[in-house]
């Protein structure tokens, strides 16, 4: 009899919890690119596109497509940016990406998911950075002053499958920077790049689904 009032207690516990709020718009894609976008006034950034190919939950996941033939230029990035404006810290970040294609000749292609903290609503204001590597290189890429890496991974990223990622949001900012930045906006940038200039021609198709921020 305990362990049934027991189990019916943890049913009714479950039932109460309130599911997590999602502090993105439009996180599994499904409602086309909007309110997600590029920067388009970047020479080092293409664009996204919305893909029917594959998708974890629905019917559509984000595309992002890096190809390039041997270059002088350095650094390449094709991604996809979503804004929020607040000064709380969110919990987590989390979310789904699949590699379809990993075609590398550069020694610094990888993937990662960007949080960047800006002091103000400008664009342009003083921010604090951090960088999630998921997949594809094993050192820090470059110095950046107001940036931290973190490796999710230091391995060649596992084609053919979805791949979960988390990270705690605060618990990152206080052991990397050592407190809670103050902050007006949050951006989340999903990006596939390479920033040493390829020997080869260079391919790499990697899908985004299910993106959360709460």
């Amino acid at each position: 009899m305990k362990r049934v009032l027991a189990l019916l207690l943890m049913v009714l516990f479950l039932g109460c919890q309130r599911p997590e709020t999602n502090l993105l718009e439009n996180p599994s894609f499904e409602e086309g690119e909007e309110p997600w976008f590029w920067i388009k006034t970047s020479v080092y950034w293409q664009g996204f596109h919305i893909s029917d190919q594959t998708a974890r939950t629905g019917g559509k996941s984000c595309l992002t497509f890096l190809e390039a033939s041997p270059q002088p230029q350095g650094t390449l990035v094709v991604g996809v940016v979503q804004e929020i404006v607040t000064s709380d810290v969110p919990e987590k970040v989390s979310g789904y990406y699949y590699v379809k294609t990993w075609e590398k000749t550069s020694e610094t292609m990888y993937i990662q998911v960007v949080v960047i903290f800006f002091q103000e609503e400008d664009y342009n204001s003083p921010s604090t950075q951090l960088r999630y590597i998921l997949a594809g290189i094993s050192k820090r890429p470059f110095a950046i002053e107001n940036a931290k890496f973190i490796f999710v991974t230091r391995e060649e990223p596992e084609t053919g499958k979805w791949i979960y990622f988390e990270r705690n949001l605060k618990e990152d900012l206080i052991n990397m920077w050592g407190e809670i930045p103050s902050f007006k906006r949050i951006g989340i940038y999903l990006e596939v790049r390479y920033d040493s200039v390829p020997l080869d021609v260079i391919k790499a198709k990697v899908y985004w689904d299910d993106i959360f921020v709460g």
